[in-house]
């Protein structure tokens, strides 16, 4: 659900719903996460872990179960990486492409904000953009086919009880 709940955000934001506001991250990890700029070898570690949790979800439909997000706290790259890591399932997908709980969290922030960005469609809007996340949307826009691959796969994934 948690999963869910910040692809919602970014499809809600990206259509100016009032609702995203709410449940953003807290603004210095959101500046954190849009002056982030993407790799390739962080993407590859993401997409690493994205298509494992895939191929354990569809063995094992209850193997993410527990780590749903309740909207009663601020939401930080800490504390969602946190949580992450206290999970045994996860924990061990991500020790397996050597990435941590908060680096998928600013990862997949980066990503979105760059997806939000690359849903304006105007090349002076991303010029306006600080470098790192115009560079961003760019590279996402150039890989849209696998960044969207990604965020269907994370919206299947169940994580709640």
């Amino acid at each position: 659900m948690m999963l869910r709940v910040l692809l919602a955000l970014v499809l809600a934001a990206s259509l100016a719903a009032p609702a995203a506001a709410q449940s953003e991250l807290v603004a210095a990890d959101s500046a954190e996460a849009v002056n982030h700029r993407l790799t390739e070898a962080e993407f590859a570690q993401f997409a690493a872990v994205v298509n494992r949790m895939d191929s354990v979800f569809q063995g094992n439909t209850r193997a993410f179960a527990g780590l749903e997000w309740k909207l009663d706290a601020p939401l930080t790259l800490d504390s969602l990486g946190t949580r992450y890591e206290s999970h045994v399932a996860m924990r061990a997908e991500l020790a397996r492409a050597g990435m941590t709980g908060r680096a998928f969290f600013l990862t997949l922030a980066a990503l979105m904000y760059a997806q939000r960005a690359v849903h304006m469609d105007d090349d002076s809007y991303l010029d306006s953009l600080p470098p790192a996340h115009a560079a961003n949307a760019r590279w996402v826009k150039s890989r849209q086919a696998d960044v969207g691959r990604l965020f269907r796969i994370l919206a299947v994934v169940r994580t709640e009880d």
